[in-house]
């Protein structure tokens, strides 16, 4: 059953494939108590040579919440397809976990948006690289938490 739930989710990810935004995404039920939306994203992989990448990062969740007509979303958004793999089968379906996929996470989880939360410390909330710490070598100078409300 895991392998059809994750075949599927992979097939929702090309009908949604927006070319001219260089992001796909599939909403991932409601993991929220209060019942909003959650999404997973797939984008290009992040140029880690400048803080760019969180820019962009910005317009494809203004972009969600433009599309959603709401800003009261989750998102997490990955640059890797194998590592959002490992997170649905994993974390999602509660299946095993490895140290390499958990290593995947840390520098391919790129960012995890929260929108509209009653239990979170700020309405909205963009953290970068939430599954790494400020000591990782590759991503570590990264990792953030801001605020950030999308624009619809």
């Amino acid at each position: 059953m895991r392998k059809i739930y994750v075949f599927v989710m992979l097939l929702l990810f090309s009908a949604n494939a927006l070319s001219e935004e260089k992001y796909s995404y599939f909403e991932n039920g409601p993991y929220r108590f209060d019942e909003a939306k959650s999404y997973l994203v797939l984008i290009s992989a992040v140029d880690l040579s400048s803080s760019e990448f969180k820019t962009n990062i910005e317009e494809v969740l203004s972009s969600l919440a433009s599309k959603a007509k709401t800003k009261k979303f989750s998102a997490r958004i990955f640059d890797n397809n194998e590592a959002l793999n490992y997170y649905l089968s994993s974390v999602v379906k509660k299946g095993a976990m490895n140290k390499s996929g958990e290593n995947s996470l840390e520098t391919h989880l790129v960012a995890v948006y929260t929108g509209e939360l009653s239990t979170n410390w700020a309405k909205y909330t963009l953290d970068f690289f939430p599954s790494a710490f400020t000591e990782n070598s590759k991503v570590g100078k990264y990792v953030d938490t801001i605020e950030f409300e999308p624009k619809i």
